[in-house]
This record gives C-alpha cells, sequence and structure tokens, in this order.
C-alpha cells in the first residue's frame, strides 16, 4: 500500500507541474518510482516455491523489512517450519568467513536441497580470493607485447575477486559445516535444459522447443 501511495503522489505531482505550466520535468524525483526501485520497498509480494528432490516438499524465502526468513513445508502433514534459525546461522558464518553478518542481512546464496535433509549454499565474503601457486608464473609467461592497460584491468580483476564459501547443512541436525574441497559442477549454458546423463540439450527458440 506504501508504494501505490507514492505512486498516487507522483501522479498528483505531475498535475501540478501541468497546471503551474512548469515546462521541465523533475526526472530525478520520477525515477524514485520506477519499478526496480519500487520492488526493493515492497519486498516478497508472492511465493516461489522450489521442490526438494526425492521428496514430497518443498522450500521457498520470504523477504521483509526484517531481512528474509526461509520455510520448509511438508504439504501432505500441512506443516511449515524455518528451514535456519537464523541468529544461529548468522554467527556460524560469521565465525568461519571472518565478516560480520546478522541474522537480519544473512548472505546466505544459491540453496540447492543434495537429499531430503541435507543442502548446500555458497557465501561471498568481503575477502579477496588468494592467488593460486601457478598465477605468478602465468603472468610471466604472457606476451611482453600486450598492452599495458589490459594487463592492468587483468590485475584488478584478480584483486577484486571475492572468495566465495561453500557450506552444507542438515535440516534434520541443525549442523552446519564448511566444504573446504568443494568442486562445482560442469556449468551449463542459462538458455539450457541438460538431461540428466548430460546427452540431450532442450532450448527454446521462437516460441518453439528444439
Amino acid at each position: 500500500m506504501k508504494s501505490f501511495s507514492k505512486i498516487a503522489s507522483l501522479i498528483l505531482l505531475s498535475i501540478s507541474f501541468l497546471i503551474s505550466g512548469q515546462k521541465q520535468a523533475n526526472v530525478q524525483l520520477a525515477t524514485r518510482f520506477a519499478p526496480y526501485k519500487i520492488k526493493k520497498m515492497t519486498y516478497s509480494t508472492s511465493l516461489n516455491p522450489k521442490w526438494i528432490k526425492g521428496k514430497d516438499g518443498f522450500w521457498y524465502e520470504w523477504k521483509t523489512s526484517n531481512g528474509t526468513m526461509y520455510y520448509i513445508v511438508d504439504p501432505a502433514r500441512g506443516s511449515k517450519q524455518v528451514l535456519f534459525d537464523n541468529d544461529s546461522i548468522a554467527a556460524e558464518l560469521t565465525r568461519i568467513t571472518k565478516d560480520p553478518w546478522d541474522a537480519q542481512h544473512l548472505p546466505i546464496e544459491k540453496i540447492k536441497f543434495i537429499s531430503d535433509n541435507i543442502l548446500q549454499f555458497e557465501v561471498k565474503s568481503s575477502q579477496n580470493e588468494e592467488k593460486t601457486d601457478g598465477t605468478e608464473d602465468e603472468d610471466e609467461d604472457e606476451d611482453e607485447d600486450e598492452d599495458e592497460n589490459q594487463e592492468e584491468d587483468k590485475e584488478k580483476k584478480k584483486k577484486d575477486k571475492k572468495k566465495v564459501f561453500h557450506f552444507e547443512y542438515n535440516v534434520k541436525t541443525k549442523i552446519l559445516r564448511e566444504l573446504k574441497e568443494w568442486e562445482g559442477p560442469d556449468d551449463h549454458p542459462d538458455w539450457a535444459n541438460v538431461s540428466p546423463d548430460g546427452k540431450t540439450v532442450v532450448f527454446a527458440r521462437n516460441d518453439n522447443l528444439f
């Protein structure tokens, strides 16, 4: 309701400009009520359930001014419970990543259930990623004629790349552990849906499936 009242205020303001004969529009004021900015003020307005593989249940997240809450739902039992204790998770993430997280601003991303009660997620920290042992050698072998500006850009990207922590969480035991030897899955393009055996790719183009 708050966002709608702001839109109404903008309309009335625009009418007053026309009545007063003001020729120059206030663009900055108008952009304050752009859809992408209003979305940040309204938080969650609908559910986006994500089904848990191998289980007749799903989980979803719900954002409010107090932060993001995560819920797990069992439709057969008609039950809903919080997926995390936000305070406990924030404390554990702070201890492991050395970044000061709190329950209202959990940095959790890419939640994925790998079994009924086990899920994985990642957290991007404020720390820069450590260079691998081969980084300096690669830099020495680069072509000397390469443009100096491009070299500076590459170095900046390496320095700006933030460290990503990977975690596994047991919903039943409430135990969180860091996956230090985590290896990411093969990345498939966003436009494609790949079959489980990796042999078939399905994608849509011009309202047709291929």
